[in-house]
């Protein structure tokens, strides 16, 4: 048989790490081949090559041996050198001064082959060896389809190769050098050196794309058929020849085809392999209502896209003018009624109203005044009748319902609730009327002094008459002191003094003094300055004596105004002055000139007198008179203020509004670049109503159907450029798929449009732009500055703009590339070298991607800024490609900061897993790094240091170069999961770590959203969480800015119609279902209420709710009980030093303590809290009979937990629950929950007032034997009655009575049944029986899912229905598999969520088709295998950590059972308590922590199933360890944290085996086993003879590489050198 028989036998594949060694092999045994490639190829390393290299292809037999491998890369290896003194490898420049072209060779289109070996021994004949080379050529056209040839250079010092010349021969062709060739800039190119070019024709078959014919169909059918799930039986077996037919103008016509549909077909030699139907039929108004296709003009036209933006632009420009005019007016209209409202306006218009009334109210008042008997007529009800009298047509204004539609306008709206009367009395009050008047206050002020000077001029104006002594006083004398006391009756002269104030300065007064000081305010601010002439905004002025000072100025005051100016600025202006009492000088104003000089002896100096002043600054003053000038105008608009200079001014303000909208609606004018569809699209008169888009607008063409041979599958992109030859005026070429169908070899070369959110389409849909056929000619130069400008169009519209155009222009530390295609830019990279490579290796497993020996520091760059045009964003890799040859670098890094938005681009890097530094407690290592060591980490970069022992505050993508030849697959299938538990979460997560598959389309449905949304640190917990994951890992996960998830629940599932309906009433569609939900608190569920957090969701509107009645599994529970400074929120009604709430929890779940803690931490005093533990369902059991007698009481814990697992911790916990203060009560069932009400009138509503629980009496059961007894006698007492119903009636009815009086007592007895407990609280927790959520139950039933307790799954965890999963605590496995789980749980709730998502993901891999990508497969017969440990924790109060991480569910012997006591290492200190539970065998079963020190929740984990003898002989050492954390946190023990030591163990472990000795040690074993025994110290001591020298130097030298290997994470551990090895 032939070799080219046996050519299905050989495999070509991509070259992995795991190669090399047999590669080196294969070299060694072939020293004379190795000597010629050393100078062919410089000296060549392959695993540097396999890492470095853009692509590497290995050869292997049909025994999968290998026989050689094959090298490429984007640039030759042996050459050196810029060539511009800019870029790095820029060979096409050279290449062409060298060599005579007769094509243009790029990066784009061509590789250089820089290593190829294949084994002369293994490969004995030259045809052989070049019919391989054939096929890895031909694997890389395939898998590179824009490769379309391969270039060697070939050094002038290199020896002939016989394999590699015979393949030179025949496959290449060497390039003709130029006469003048010259090139002596680049290191490694000379005259001698030689450069052979291979075209793809050499190896693989020429496509040539023509028309179809009806005679293709047999060779298309079949190749269909193979391709497709529609098979030509569907459509008649000659289907595809009518399609080609119709192409055929004729045969449209004669069957009244309308379609112009083009038909393609790809043909090698003459066969046909692949046909493309292509038409123009499309609904464009469906694909711009379901796509976002605005950047791609929605597939019309540019110019109609142009003329249909400007049209909805200027629809909605005129729109927004409208809307703004009728704000406006709306805005004005407010301000009116607002000012009118307020209490300014009211006063103005009030002295307007009394300024009119003035004469009729003033000879009102002196008509009193001047008679005496009608003033005594005067009370208080008498003068409030009089005032409303003069009142009674002035109206007081209040708000109207306009302001409804305004809410936030106007803030300071006043509504004046007070009557007219108390409106004058306020205002009259500014102008000395005194307070309380209408009270008797002020009144006949200094009427003694008054009558007294009054007889005094009497007196003097008659003479006095001698009168005679009398003992007695006469009538007359009672009459004169009656004098001097004041009248009972009102007095209205301060009244008419207060009013004539009132209403001496009018509108116009106020308005002509206000012009003066606008007109002349450089005078008044001199006033105000300091003697330097500067402005002293402390400075402050009389404002009684400041009318004088202006008039003094020059100034035209009215008297009146100049007297009232302080009072009419604070009653109208609201100014705020300060009143001082000064004494001054009395100056007589008149004085007799003869009298001046007199001076009667005794008399004293010039008199003082109190005076009042009103001190105000500048910008008082005029702040005052701006806002009483607003307030005139306003009041003279409405006509409620009568002024000639107002009116004047008001008509000013007028006529500027309307200018003001004249100048809105003259933007309404734009001038528009024209377009030749501006006619046509002005008949849109609605945006949502687009008119039918006329045919030569459209731009678009559809691909209907596409088959090829998948042999040719890499040459699909050729069909495309003929399409658009068929279609020379459209520019697009769309193609739709189903979601569930895999992405092919054309369509990656498609742009995947996003749908828009409530689109209803169900398929996906791909463009392909005319221009990227153009490709082929993006290439990358350095940015210069002067191209700034040119940039500046791609940052428009961007979010960051400010910082990328900063990054661009710092050329200093930062290069930037810019994207050429055809000379046009379309896009720049910004990158920077600046990065530390040792902090991101110590923070992120980038071992996982790289081997980092193998790339430097040098090698590496980070991405800073990348923008490219969307049309070409399936040239990305290329580009970054192209960036890592320019730079000479192999690894791009690119950093994502907290809540920063996922670019495109992220989706081509891979994500880095955070890694966590080892620690027991969180503290610093004690360790100080040597010289040596500081010199290997080297310089800092960005002050990050690698031993900084935090985590990053940034997540890290990575792309090697390598990586980029590694084609990613785009899977579309829509993936829903319900739920955020860890499940649910680590499928997610394994899901997204697939390095070959891009999952476009996963939703996770989390109603309140992720917990990284709500806490910044583990104190803000309100519920306990599990180990699986810290929250330090969930924000480097990323999962919120991965994936879509969605703040619903779902409450419906048709899984008919494929989709879930979710609780905002919407729905969504899937084609896989997931559910990861958890179980929950089902109290209030089991009382028809839900949790109040839920009663903002529409679909719950009608559900019974209390106010203030909570979950402790709300989903929204953290924002319920969010910390913020807003008033009213929960925790401000319970922190508020006013009359704060108080709180009940109820439950005994850790939750509920970590609930406590919660609260606490957010400010809560522990005296507001009620936490009440109901009685447990079970009794506690430690001893069991059987495995199934375990698992039944297991089941119960899970539905009615503990809050602790460990007892000490609980007698702990509460004690320090109760010291703070915290309200305990034990055994209460909860019995009724009250409502009352919060609020007064509108704004009241019903919330939760009281919890009332119930207690079983002590004396219970004595209570129940009692009502028995009194039962039974009152049936005696009725059945006797019954019998003597004939008694005479007169007789006594004591039988009667009896009967009454036993009921009572029995009604007392059940009152004494139960001991209640009354809570008065405005909030309630509840915490109760855990179970499944009852609408998920519902779902369950509804839809034909199997349930027994739990959701019945099978192995591969796929429920009845093919495309819905179900994995979790809800789910069981079916009972199909009881006889492999003997002794172990078919329900998950057992076993380790994040552990069964991984499982999950790769169920759901197989189901999706890729299993390949994963290298465990399930079988439906068998159970999965579950190992990893199960553990929660959280904070409790006092801000104590807690944890509890305990084995797995699993199988023990009955001997075990039925142990009296668990083995224990227990340590109890003050800060730290530690309690290891052992195993006979050595093992750790359970670890539990608490203390007030954070520890590292992995490093618990670590712990569990590891052998006690690890820990540095501590049960010996038990007793002299005071604090066993401690102890554990010591440099020693650093090495057991390590994320990678179980990695470590498991590797000795296999080397280990290895060992012939290891059947001994198993046989002995095995021998302890069934004797009943366990691996004792008595078992170590025999098994220590076993072991040889050899076993033991190996595990000592795996110990010192692991650590050699993991220095910056281990720095404390002393490593030997190679040297002292050798000592």
């Amino acid at each position: 048989m032939s070799f080219l028989e046996h050519q299905q036998e050989i495999q070509i594949r991509k070259s992995d790490l795991d190669d090399y060694e047999e590669l080196n092999n294969l070299l060694a045994d072939d020293q004379e081949s190795l000597e010629k490639m050393n100078i062919l190829f410089s000296f060549p390393k392959i695993l540097t090559l396999f890492e470095r290299s853009y692509l590497s292809v290995t050869v292997l037999n049909q025994h999968n041996e290998i026989l050689g491998c094959a090298i490429f890369d984007d640039c030759p290896h042996s050459v050196t050198g810029m060539v511009d003194f800019e870029h790095e490898n820029l060979w096409e420049q050279w290449i062409h001064e060298g060599w005579n072209l007769q094509w243009t060779p790029s990066s784009f289109n061509s590789l250089w082959l820089v290593f190829f070996y294949l084994s002369p021994k293994k490969i004995t004949q030259l045809d052989q060896q070049l019919q391989i080379a054939q096929l890895i050529f031909e694997k890389v056209y395939n898998t590179l389809d824009q490769v379309n040839g391969i270039m060697f250079f070939r050094r002038g010092a290199a020896e002939q190769v016989d394999y590699l010349d015979h393949i030179l021969d025949a496959l290449f062709h060497p390039l003709e050098k130029k006469e003048d060739f010259k090139i002596d800039y680049i290191q490694g190119v000379s005259q001698n050196c030689q450069i052979y070019y291979s075209a793809s024709e050499e190896c693989v078959d020429l496509l040539e794309i023509r028309m179809a014919r009806e005679e293709d169909h047999d060779d298309l059918a079949a190749i269909f058929n193979k391709q497709s799930d529609v098979h030509t039986l569907d459509f008649g077996e000659y289907f595809i020849a009518d399609m080609i037919a119709t192409q055929n103008q004729t045969r449209r016509q004669a069957r009244n085809y309308k379609s112009d549909g083009k038909a393609i077909v790809g043909q090698v030699r003459d066969k046909a392999v692949g046909m493309m139907s292509v038409s123009s039929e499309i609904d464009y108004r469906l694909l711009g209502q379901c796509f976002e296709l605005d950047a791609y003009d929605n597939l019309y036209k540019p110019e109609y896209m142009e003329a249909i933006r400007n049209r909805l632009e200027q629809l909605r420009l005129e729109e927004q003018i409208n809307q703004q005019i009728i704000r406006f007016k709306k805005i004005q209209q407010l301000r009116q009624e607002a000012m009118k409202c307020h209490i300014i306006g009211q006063r103005l218009y009030l002295q307007q109203y009394c300024f009119d009334k003035d004469q009729e109210i003033k000879l009102q008042i002196d008509s009193y005044l001047t008679n005496e008997e009608q003033a005594k007529t005067l009370n208080k009800e008498v003068v409030t009748n009089l005032i409303n009298g003069w009142l009674n047509e002035y109206k007081v204004f209040c708000p109207s319902q306009l302001f409804l539609e305004f809410p936030n306008e106007f803030n300071d709206l006043e509504c004046i609730t007070i009557k007219p009367l108390q409106i004058l009395l306020e205002a009259l009050e500014y102008f000395g009327l005194p307070k309380n008047y209408m009270s008797g206050e002020g009144h006949w002020k200094d009427w003694a002094k008054r009558k007294e000077e009054e007889q005094k001029a009497l007196q003097l104006k008659r003479p006095r008459r001698q009168q005679k002594k009398t003992n007695k006083k006469s009538k007359k004398e009672d009459k004169e002191e009656d004098i001097f006391k004041p009248p009972s009756y009102f007095d209205l002269s301060p009244f008419l003094q207060a009013f004539t104030k009132f209403t001496s300065v009018s509108a116009e007064t106020r308005s002509t003094f206000r012009k003066q000081v606008e007109e002349r305010i450089k005078v008044v601010i001199m006033e105000f300055c300091s003697e330097n002439g500067e402005m002293d905004p402390s400075r402050h002025i009389d404002l009684v004596d400041f009318s004088e000072i202006l008039r003094a100025k020059g100034f035209d005051i009215n008297t009146a105004m100049g007297e009232q100016l302080p009072y009419i600025l604070e009653c109208f202006g609201q100014l705020e002055v300060d009143d001082r009492i000064v004494q001054k000088i009395q100056v007589e104003k008149e004085v007799k000139k003869k009298d001046v000089n007199l001076k009667k002896v005794g008399d004293e100096g010039p008199k003082t007198v109190d005076v009042l002043q009103k001190m105000a600054s500048y910008h008082e003053f005029i702040q005052a008179l701006d806002k009483l000038k607003k307030y005139d105008q306003m009041m003279c608009k409405l006509g409620l203020v009568k002024s000639v200079t107002l009116q004047q001014e008001v008509q000013d303000i007028d006529q500027e509004e309307v200018k003001f909208i004249d100048q809105l609606r003259a933007k309404k004018n734009v001038v528009r670049y024209p377009t030749e569809y501006d006619e046509y699209v002005k008949q849109i008169i609605n945006i949502d109503q687009l008119p039918d888009v006329p045919v030569p607008a459209m731009n678009a063409v559809v691909i209907n159907l596409f088959c090829i041979d998948e042999q040719f599958e890499s040459r699909s992109l050729d069909f495309i450029q003929k399409a658009f030859e068929l279609f020379p005026d459209r520019e697009y070429i769309i193609l739709t798929q189903p979601y569930t169908v895999q992405e092919t070899t054309l369509l990656q070369h498609f742009i995947q449009v996003p749908s828009k959110r409530n689109s209803t389409f169900e398929h996906v849909l791909y463009i392909y732009h005319r221009n990227s056929l153009d490709a082929n000619q993006i290439y990358l130069r350095k940015y210069n500055p002067s191209q700034l400008e040119v940039l500046q169009y791609l940052m428009d519209n961007l979010l960051d703009r400010e910082q990328i155009e900063k990054d661009v222009q710092n050329t200093r530390e930062n290069t930037t590339y810019v994207v050429y295609c055809k000379e046009s830019i379309i896009g720049f990279y910004c990158m920077t070298n600046k990065i530390n490579l040792q902090y991101l290796m110590s923070h992120f497993c980038i071992q996982d991607h790289i081997l980092v020996k193998e790339h430097p520091k040098p090698l590496h760059a980070k991405l800073l800024q990348a923008v490219l045009n969307p049309l070409f964003m399936k040239q990305t890799r290329f580009i970054l490609r192209e960036i890592c040859r320019l730079m000479n670098i192999t690894c791009i890094h690119f950093q994502i900061n907290d809540r920063t938005l996922l670019p495109e681009i992220y989706s081509e890097f891979y994500a880095v897993r955070a890694r966590s530094f080892p620690h027991f407690l969180k503290r610093k290592w004690d360790f100080n790094l040597e010289d040596d060591q500081k010199e290997r980490i080297g310089q800092l970069v960005d002050n990050l240091d690698p031993l900084d022992q935090e985590p990053a505050p940034f997540s890290l993508a990575l792309l090697s170069k390598k990586q980029l030849s590694q084609t990613r697959i785009n899977n579309n299938s829509r993936i829903v999961v319900v739920g955020a538990s860890d499940t649910g979460l680590s499928l997610i997560e394994s899901l997204l770590t697939i390095k070959d598959v891009n999952f476009k389309n996963i939703k996770l449905l989390a109603p309140g959203g992720l917990i990284t949304m709500h806490i910044k640190d583990e104190y803000e917990l309100l519920r306990a969480q599990s180990t699986n994951y810290t929250l330090d890992e969930l924000r480097s996960l990323m999962i919120d800015a991965r994936v879509t998830v969605v703040d619903a629940k779902m409450v419906k599932l048709d899984k008919k119609g494929n989709r879930i309906l979710i609780d905002k009433n919407a729905y969504i569609p899937f084609d896989y279902l997931i559910i990861t939900v958890g179980l929950i608190d089902t109290e209030l569920q089991s009382r028809d209420l839900i949790s109040y957090g839920l009663s903002s969701s529409p679909y719950y509107k009608n559900t019974s709710k209390i106010n203030g009645v909570y979950s402790i599994d709300d989903p929204y529970l953290y924002h319920q009980f969010k910390l913020n400074k807003i008033k009213g929120s929960n925790i401000d009604k319970m922190t508020r030093k006013k009359k704060p709430l108080n709180i009940t929890i109820y439950g005994n779940t850790l939750s509920t303590i970590c609930f406590i803690s919660g609260l606490i931490n957010r400010g809560v005093a522990p005296e507001r809290i009620y936490y009440v533990m109901p009685p447990k369902t079970y009794k506690t059991q430690t001893k069991f009979t059987s495995n199934r007698d375990r698992l039944d009481y297991e089941n119960k814990v899970i539905n009615d937990p503990d809050q602790f697992e460990n007892d000490e911790v609980k007698r702990k916990v509460f004690k320090q629950m109760k010291e703070m203060g915290v309200h305990m009560y034990e055994g209460f069932t909860l019995s009724n929950l009250y409502e009352g009400q919060e609020g007064f009138g509108a704004s009241s509503q019903n919330v939760l007032e009281k919890v009332v629980f119930s207690k079983r009496a002590d004396d219970y059961e004595d209570i129940q034997m009692q009502i028995d007894q009194k039962e039974q006698e009152k049936i005696e007492l009725i059945n006797n009655q019954e019998n003597n119903m004939s008694r005479d009636q007169n007789d006594d009815d004591e039988g009667e009575t009896q009967v009454e009086l036993i009921e009572k007592e029995i009604q007392y007895l059940k009152s004494r049944l139960f001991d209640e407990l009354h809570v008065d609280c405005r909030f309630f927790i509840s915490s109760g029986l855990i179970d499944i959520d009852k609408e998920i139950f519902h779902i369950i039933h509804e839809n034909g899912l199997v349930y027994n307790g739990r959701l019945i799954v099978k192995s591969n965890f796929q429920t009845t229905q093919d495309n819905i999963f179900a994995c979790g605590k809800i789910c069981e496995f079916s009972q199909r598999y009881k006889q492999q789980s003997v002794g172990r749980s078919l329900r998950l709730d057992k076993y380790n969520g994040r552990e069964l998502g991984q499982k999950l993901s790769k169920c759901i891999l197989e189901v999706l088709g890729l299993s390949y990508l994963t290298s465990q497969n399930y079988s439906v017969e068998e159970l999965p295998q579950l190992y990893m440990p199960i553990g929660q924790g959280g904070i409790v109060p006092f801000k104590n950590y807690y944890y509890h991480i305990k084995k797995n569910d699993f199988a023990k012997p009955k001997q075990l059972h039925l142990q009296n006591e668990k083995k224990s290492l227990i340590s109890d200190v003050k800060d730290h308590f530690l309690q290891f539970d052992v195993d006979p065998n050595g093992l750790i079963e359970s670890v539990c922590y608490f203390g007030q020190e954070a520890v590292q929740t992995p490093s618990l984990i670590q712990f569990v199933d590891l052998s006690v003898r690890y820990l540095n002989k501590l049960e010996l050492r038990m007793k002299n360890i005071t604090d066993v954390s401690e102890f554990l946190s010591q440099n020693w023990a650093i090495a057991l944290y390590h994320e990678w030591f179980s990695e470590f163990r498991h590797i000795i472990k296999s080397d280990v085996i290895k060992n012939e000795l290891t059947d001994q040690v198993l046989e002995k074993a095995q021998e302890y086993a069934r004797d009943g025994k366990y691996m004792d110290d008595n078992f170590y001591e025999e098994i220590k003879k076993l072991i040889t020298r050899d076993i033991v130097e190996n595990i000592q030298d795996g110990t010192i590489e692991f650590l050699r290997e993991n220095f910056n994470h281990l720095p404390m551990y002393y490593i030997p050198s190679k040297k002292d090895k050798d000592k």
